[in-house]
């Protein structure tokens, strides 16, 4: 579930102080969490093109996150389409769960950037806000609202870095079980 926040229209910024220390390290959780799925993702991208690592990396580094779950899925795919069930049930059951984890990634990418690239308050111990900073004159679009800022709860932020924590585990387990698969020839 991506993480949840909730949009305040037309409604002046409360008063709000900065991060705490705690808060801080709340943040950093999911922050720390993302790069290393990032990691993983580009890992497993290298595991299912069976190149060497330096030379997947040459090929994935510079791919937007867009791009890098879209070459999952066509690896996945491809792999898909040449197994054999029935000597590869394993690969392909871990196959069938990368594009499930694409999934995830995919619907909740745009929380993670919306916690690290947006500026961020405090209302309390628990509650927090956020807002776009930016200097660009706003779109002239009856959906657009310049005055709109975000809340979510630190509680609703460890349990992202949880969920994020979980995908990296089953990132992993699906490149170990990947490494396996026979040359492609």
């Amino acid at each position: 579930m991506p993480l949840h926040f909730q949009f305040v229209p037309n409604a002046p910024i409360p008063d709000m102080r900065g991060l705490d220390e705690e808060q801080r390290a709340d943040v950093m959780l999911v922050i720390q969490g993302w790069s290393l799925l990032e990691s993983f993702l580009q890992k497993l991208l290298t595991t299912l093109a069976q190149s060497p690592l330096l030379l997947g990396q040459a090929l994935t580094e510079d791919l937007g996150p867009d791009h890098r779950l879209k070459a999952l899925r066509r690896l996945a795919d491809s792999w898909l389409w040449r197994l054999n069930p029935e000597t590869m049930g394993e690969a392909i059951g871990q196959l069938r769960e990368v594009k499930d984890l694409a999934k995830w990634i995919k619907s909740n990418k745009d929380s993670r950037n919306q916690l690290v690239h947006w500026q961020w308050g405090a209302l309390d111990d628990e509650h927090l806000i956020c807002f776009k900073y930016t200097l660009k004159p706003p779109p002239q679009s009856a959906d657009f609202d310049p005055e709109a800022f975000g809340r979510t709860t630190i509680t609703d932020i460890i349990e992202f870095a949880r969920e994020i924590d979980a995908m990296n585990d089953r990132l992993q387990n699906a490149t170990e079980v990947l490494e396996q698969l026979p040359p492609w020839t």
